[in-house]
């Protein structure tokens, strides 16, 4: 008799209660005892096992209400033109990036909120179905309408051809088109009873539906061919070719259970070709507007042709999913080939193309104790490791079973190693040594703190001393203990403590050490590279000797390193991550970088293990194991979408114009996001920002908001950046420009407007103050010009009394020729002087000549022989040219009292007048008296000489009216020898004042 038996085992060990599932066939022949002894020697066997539970892939999310979606209920999913995926729900339309959601409802302008059908046209506009009336589509993220078609109910996408868009009815089969002037009419072929629901463009035909027939047919080259009753026509089961599913319950063709377990009607144009799918139930998991895969399931597994083209890595992939897919509705494949998985129950769950580049074993699946996994060791599908409670498994990653090999009780675990056949673990108290094959082990004390194998020798750390078998071949007294060995391919062994590392040679018996480098955790070589792992100056790469080339990822705390020769690469776990790097001119440039964001299991990462196809991480948490050629290989791709402002942290404000914002609203947020549907820890983004076009430089951030408070008024320029994690590689920029108005009193006319009031008000008090000045040194230079013409009337009787007893001496003594010469001269000076008194200004022509009366009249009167010599520039017009009246007079005055009259010889006044250098007239008169230091001796104690001082009054209020000092008045003896030969009197007047 043939039993088949299914056994469960309980098997009770210490702490633990492991369950073993496992299914043994036997025969159960005439020896019964045999039997069970058989069966006892596989249970005794199997003792120490314990069944792994299956891995997991940390990178698979499921999209709902908790994490950005309008609701848990998910229809239907599309990708756009540009990559966006778009999200129908029961509560909103989604727009989703793979980082943030864009949501659409009914204040957005969607007809409801309940859409559950979405199409793309050629245009990358949204068609939207759902139980409303209407036709909506989505362009530019805004909702917009057709006007014609508010009365028809359910229009759902079918189908576009030459510019026309094509919309039937989703529950009945009526069908319209939208021309490209945006007007919808019913569409049919011949008469109202035949709608045409979707057009093949490979075979060149039409699919309808005959109302009266209550069935399809294909229209192809003008001929219609009806299909048989009860079949229902499925869109895109079959690339390029129509076909038809039987469909005994009669159910619409929007209701349809996705299963085929009937016949299926395949169209070669009108020819019918018929395909049995009885055999195997096989479920249609693509959506019908999916016209690139076909999905199908059966009992055997899940298969994808793309194009028609059986896809055997899309189907591997979907096959290692196997568990998701129990009671799935739809899988939609993106163009990046990531999966979206659409359940029965609505859900959504996002499934990326790369999902098995980590796959995790959590220690919580591994181990029922609650430790953590503190040290690790893969060898050729073997992982051995040791937990925080020191005890130490092996798992088969083959047969995906644990087995416990030992309990450390006494002894402290440090590493686990190998060794030939041999896995090590390095305890403080020694070496264990067990056999790859039996696990039997033996122990060899030791005193240690660190081991490192070379053949068959081993190298050891024990405070100060380096050993070599468990002997001292080094020691470094007065130092810190070492902590670290590392055994190079140069007969060199590095060490290191807290404050520097270490080379020594063993044939040499030379160091070499470094100070630079500090608190070693790892030490590893790639060739005639040495890298160091630090605990907080991150990794350092240095030559043979030491010499640093390179410090990357600073301030991490670095605890493995792991190289491989052949392909160059350095895989290197921190406190952040997980990295790989090149060496490319003696520096280390960054390849990639995964975390817990990606997929890993987080914790701190104890051990790092490469092989040609995969890379081994053990954290405190569990292990994962990494697909190498993804991680050198996956392509990334991103850009950076700018999704609009949040004005003073209130969504609801609105700017004035887009982008242009009031003075208030100067507390701005970018809202931004990554339009990846990759990893984010893939990329870093960077933004600048310049205030009328000044300079800025680039920032980090990492917050979707990028906030600027306290904005000035002014034209600004943001621009974003995207880049690979390494900044190595741009992938995208974006500017975005935006403006806040000032307020009133900020902008340019009203400073400009305030400036000119200003500068006005200045001027008005400049004009007053100076009209008032002028109009004070006015007064007083007729005050000056009155008192020197009182003067002169003061002297005029005295002047005419002793001119009359002159005359009167003149015409007694010398007779009347000289008397009536003496009295036509003073008439004529009377005269000159009557003419000039009452004028303020004169010309220097007629200053001249009555400077020459005056001369004779003094000389007449005082009987002297003065001689007057007068000399002008030919190009002086002197009649045009006018001085203040009696302005020299003063001057010629004073020579003659003061300077000629104490002369006993020949008396002579010189006038010269000149231009200079075309900007002043120059009034020079000379005189060959008794000069300026006799008058200084001889002066009578109480003269005053008013005449000078009266000259000297008249130029400074001159000077004050021309607010310049350019009248100029100079008084110097004339000298020769040092014998004062007369007095020089010099007047400058400007030209332009003349």
């Amino acid at each position: 008799m043939n039993y088949n038996i299914y056994i469960s085992i309980f098997i009770i060990n210490n702490k633990s209660s492991i369950l073993f599932h496992s299914k043994i066939y036997y025969y159960i022949v005439s020896n019964l005892l045999n039997n069970i002894m058989k069966i006892i020697t596989i249970l005794l066997f199997l003792l120490n096992f314990n069944c792994l539970l299956s891995q997991t892939y940390n990178s698979i999310k499921e999209l709902n209400s908790t994490n950005g979606l309008p609701s848990d209920i998910v229809y239907n999913t599309v990708q756009d033109k540009k990559g966006y995926i778009w999200i129908a729900t029961e509560n909103g339309i989604v727009k989703y990036n793979g980082t943030s959601f864009k949501i659409f409802q009914k204040k957005d302008g969607l007809p409801n909120n309940d859409i559950f059908k979405l199409n793309v046209d050629s245009k990358n506009r949204i068609w939207i179905t759902g139980f409303h009336k209407g036709l909506y589509y989505i362009e530019n993220d805004s909702v917009k309408s057709i006007k014609n078609s508010k009365n028809i109910n359910g229009l759902s996408f079918t189908f576009e051809k030459n510019n026309h868009i094509h919309f039937k009815i989703f529950y009945l089969n009526d069908s319209f088109v939208l021309n490209s002037k945006m007007e919808l009419k019913k569409f049919f072929f011949k008469n109202e009873n035949n709608d045409l629901i979707d057009f093949v463009f490979k075979t060149n035909q039409y699919i309808g539906f005959d109302r009266l027939e209550k069935r399809y047919f294909s229209l192809h080259k003008s001929t219609k061919k009806l299909l048989p009753k009860n079949y229902i026509y499925c869109k895109n089961l079959y690339y390029n070719t129509p076909a038809f599913v039987e469909d005994r319950t009669l159910k619409k063709p929007y209701s349809i259970e996705r299963e085929i377990d009937n016949k299926v009607i395949l169209l070669n144009g009108n020819d019918i070709l018929h395909k049995d799918f009885s055999k195997n139930k096989t479920h249609f998991l693509n959506i019908d507007s999916d016209d690139t895969y076909t999905i199908l399931k059966d009992q055997t597994g899940v298969f994808v042709y793309k194009k028609g083209v059986f896809n055997l890595s899309l189907s591997s992939k979907l096959k290692k999913l196997t568990k998701l897919i129990h009671n799935i509705k739809y899988i939609v494949i993106d163009n990046q080939e990531n999966f979206w998985f659409i359940y029965r129950d609505s859900k959504l769950v996002f499934i990326p193309r790369n999902f098995d580049l980590i796959t995790n074993y959590n220690k919580e699946e591994i181990l029922k104790e609650g430790t953590s996994i503190k040290h690790s060791l893969f060898d050729n599908e073997n992982f051995y490791f040791i937990t925080s409670s020191n005890n130490f498994y092996k798992i088969d990653l083959t047969e995906k079973y644990l087995t416990e090999i030992k309990k450390y009780k006494n002894k402290t675990p440090l590493k686990i190693l190998k060794n030939k056949n041999k896995i090590v673990v390095a305890c403080t108290e020694g070496l264990d040594y067990f056999d790859e094959k039996t696990l039997k082990n033996n122990f060899l004390p030791i005193i240690n703190r660190a081991t490192v194998f070379n053949n068959e020798d081993f190298y050891q750390v024990d405070m100060t001393r380096i050993k070599k078998n468990g002997k001292i071949i080094y020691e470094r007294p007065n130092t810190l203990r070492f902590n670290t060995l590392f055994y190079t391919n140069e007969n060199n062994i590095l060490v290191s403590n807290e404050e520097e590392v270490f080379r020594f040679n063993e044939l040499k018996k030379t160091i070499i050490h470094n100070t630079a480098i500090k608190s070693t955790n790892v030490i590893n070589q790639l060739k005639h590279h040495i890298l160091f792992g630090t605990n907080y100056e991150g990794l350092i790469l240095t030559d043979s000797n030491l010499k640093i080339h390179d410090k990357v990822l600073m301030n991490e705390n670095i605890s493995c390193i792991e190289t491989d020769s052949n392909t160059e690469e350095i895989f290197v776990a921190s406190n952040k991550g997980f990295y790989l790097f090149k060496i490319k001119n003696n520096l280390l440039k960054l390849i990639n970088s995964y975390s817990v964001k990606n997929g890993l299991i987080g914790g701190k990462i104890v051990a790092l293990k490469s092989t040609p196809t995969k890379v081994f991480i053990t954290s405190l948490n569990g292990f994962s194991v990494l697909n190498r050629e993804m991680i050198t290989g996956d392509k990334i791709w991103g850009k950076i979408d700018f999704n609009g402002f949040l004005i003073n942290g209130d969504e609801s404000e609105k700017p004035i114009k887009p982008n242009v914002f009031e003075r208030t609203q100067n507390d701005l947020a970018l809202k931004t996001s990554i339009f990846s549907l990759q990893s984010e820890s893939n990329f870093n983004t960077h933004y600048l920002i310049s205030r009328n076009g000044e300079p800025s430089d680039w920032n980090n951030f990492n917050e979707k908001n990028l906030q600027f408070r306290g904005l000035q008024y002014g034209n600004y320029t943001v621009k974003l950046k995207l880049t690979s994690a390494n900044n190595n590689i741009t992938y995208d920029e974006k500017t975005i420009q935006f403006k806040i108005k000032p307020y009133v009193w900020e902008t340019l006319l009203f400073k400009i407007l305030i400036i000119g009031i200003f500068v006005l008000t200045l001027l008005t008090f400049y004009f007053y103050y100076k009209r008032k000045t002028n109009r004070k040194y006015n007064l007083k230079l007729k005050l000056y010009t009155l008192e020197l013409k009182a003067l002169k009337a003061q002297m005029s009787p005295h002047f005419i009394f002793n001119s009359l007893n002159n005359f009167q001496s003149l015409y007694i003594l010398e007779g009347e020729m000289s008397a009536n010469h003496f009295l036509t001269k003073f008439s004529s000076f009377i005269r000159k002087t009557l003419d000039i008194v009452n004028k303020d200004n004169i010309s220097i022509y007629d200053e001249i000549e009555y400077l020459k009366s005056f001369i004779e009249i003094e000389a007449l009167k005082n009987n002297l022989d003065i001689k007057f010599n007068f000399k002008a520039d030919d190009s002086l017009q002197l009649n045009n040219l006018s001085i203040p009246v009696m302005l020299l007079q003063p001057i010629i005055e004073n020579s003659l009292l003061h300077g000629l009259l104490p002369h006993i010889d020949d008396k002579t006044i010189n006038i010269e007048i000149k231009r200079t250098n075309n900007e002043f007239i120059e009034i020079r008169v000379e005189d060959n008296g008794v000069g300026l230091h006799y008058n200084k001796n001889v002066k009578k104690k109480n003269h005053v000489s008013l005449a000078t001082k009266i000259i000297n009054d008249r130029i400074a209020i001159l000077n004050a009216l021309t607010k310049v000092e350019k009248y100029n008045l100079s008084i110097e003896e004339i000298t020769e020898n040092q014998n004062v030969m007369g007095t020089r009197v010099v007047l400058k007047i400007p030209f332009n004042l003349l």
